[in-house]
């Protein structure tokens, strides 16, 4: 079955309508840019998505992440007091309702300083920078979602269900290269994608991990990596690089100009194809390709007059946040009220 995206198909329209206007020149390029998507959205893998009312069912996830990890109930409130220096395309979602639960995942049995992106390696493919996790979860947590260093629970995760190589920016210096996980701020769009343009969410230096240029096709641990200490060094003299874009059918992540790093350091970086598997595995890098595994999203049936989900999906175990937990007692509270009042 077709899927059909309403925000995409409209944004289409509305773009085509104001163009009509300009230049013929400028109205053949951007009917050319419009011609080479995959309009027909036939894979709900690349179509805009809003982190905050998912149309998809996010079970897989749950059950593969909930072994080796913790899945938390927040409210949007608490991404945004979380992020509330940061700003980007729009904040996750258009409409979030004030009983809307979302639920994040925090990786268990990790160290104090540990980071996202770390503990693998980058991988120059067709698409870009893909990163290629160790963790036996990286398949999910790497290429879907967003991540945020959160004040209550740490490094955290909330799902997505467009993949990516990898959903991070960039900083580069002379001799030096870092990359940061992107936050809810970073709304992917089809269209924009996600840029600097669109995106101007500031990290705290301890958000950063950066690594020598030339060691930047080791793998990456914190036995090479700079100190989180040493950031603030780096992060005011780095340039910055945040090109996500949906080009050729798919979604590349551009970075680190790969002939820099090739023709100083001899790097030998082969822009390998990336192709597909259903089997649940680390990524398999060959000579010429890397195999990853991306799994197969369920569409919710949504309710044709809000847009929404009939039903969603939760999490088979999760904590609930202290916030949620106050408000379902102010819940209990109006209602026990009420049934006083009309006794």
């Amino acid at each position: 079955m077709v899927f059909i995206n309403k925000t995409v198909l409209f944004s289409l329209f509305i773009i085509l309508y104001f163009s009509a206007g300009s230049a013929l020149a400028q109205e053949d390029s951007l009917l050319k840019k419009i011609s080479e998507m995959d309009v027909s959205l036939t894979s709900v893998d690349d179509s805009d998505e809003d982190l905050y009312m998912n149309t998809v069912s996010f079970e897989s996830f749950y059950d593969e992440l909930s072994p080796v990890g913790e899945w938390i109930q927040i409210s949007p409130d608490e991404i945004k007091s979380d992020l509330k220096d940061g700003e980007g395309q729009g904040f996750a979602s258009d409409v979030i309702a004030d009983e809307t639960n979302i639920y994040i995942w925090r990786p268990a049995g990790l160290e104090d300083d540990w980071h996202p992106y770390t503990n693998g390696r980058w991988v120059y493919t067709n698409q870009g920078w893909m990163w290629a996790s160790n963790y036996s979860w990286g398949w999910a947590v790497y290429h879907y979602g967003r991540w945020w260093n959160s004040p209550a629970f740490g490094w955290v995760w909330i799902p997505g269900h467009v993949w990516a190589p990898a959903w991070v920016r960039w900083k580069v210096t002379d001799g030096y290269i870092g990359w940061c996980p992107l936050t809810p701020y970073a709304r992917w769009s089809m269209l924009t994608g996600v840029t600097l343009s669109n995106y101007n969410y500031i990290n705290r230096n301890r958000d950063w991990v950066f690594i020598e240029k030339g060691r930047f096709a080791d793998d990456i641990s914190s036995a090479n990596r700079v100190s989180v200490k040493d950031n603030g060094t780096y992060v005011p003299k780095a340039s910055d690089i945040l090109s996500i874009k949906y080009e050729n059918s798919k979604v590349n992540n551009y970075g680190p100009d790969v002939n820099d790093l090739r023709s100083k350091f001899g790097i030998k970086f082969i822009a390998r194809n990336i192709t597909r598997t259903n089997t649940i595995t680390n990524p398999i890098i060959g000579d010429n390709e890397v195999t990853v595994y991306r799994p197969d999203f369920n569409k919710l049936e949504l309710d044709l007059k809000t847009g929404k989900p009939f039903h969603s999906i939760a999490p088979g175990k999760f904590k609930i946040a202290s916030k949620i937990k106050k408000r379902i007692i102010k819940r209990r509270i109006r209602r026990r009220l009420h049934k006083d009042i009309r006794k």
